[in-house]
């Protein structure tokens, strides 16, 4: 999603802030449907929603909020991070330079536009869906899945 709708937006420019909340607008537009479509609501406020990030923008947000010096995935995964300290880091990057953002030993080369729009459709998600926390998952969907069919064919 993110590199799509990266390309989506421009490709190659750096995110302006209007182009941050024009995302942030259409995931939140996009999920307002999804959402009412699928009793989300109601889930959240018999407290029976868990969210859970994996993965590039959230490991990113998550490592920035610790302040390490560098990515370390052993302190990042099953890291509970509330979504009010998640604004605080998305707030901090949006006030950097792309080349800041470039220079950030936890964002990267080649990421440092693509964490502002992950952070766009982040939020937006979060809008949708509010909660409280979110659990970081350094390994992704797909490592889920491949590990629990090693296990069902041991």
């Amino acid at each position: 999603g993110v590199v799509t709708t990266s390309e989506e937006s421009g490709g190659g420019q750096p995110i302006t802030t209007a182009t941050y909340e024009i995302i942030l607008e259409r995931v939140y537009q996009s999920l307002t449907s999804f959402t009412a479509r699928n009793y989300i609501k109601q889930f959240m406020d018999q407290n029976q929603v868990q969210m859970v990030g994996t993965s590039g923008t959230v490991t990113t947000l998550a490592a920035i909020q610790l302040k390490l010096e560098r990515y370390d995935r052993r302190i990042i995964d099953g890291l509970l991070l509330e979504t009010a300290d998640l604004q605080n880091v998305i707030n901090g990057l949006l006030e950097m330079t792309y080349d800041e953002r470039l220079q950030h030993p936890c964002v990267g080369t080649g990421r440092a536009d693509l964490v502002v729009v992950g952070s766009a459709i982040l939020q937006g998600i979060c809008r949708s869906c509010p909660v409280s926390s979110l659990r970081v998952a350094d390994r992704g969907v797909r490592e889920g899945i491949l590990l629990e069919l090693m296990r069902v064919l041991e």
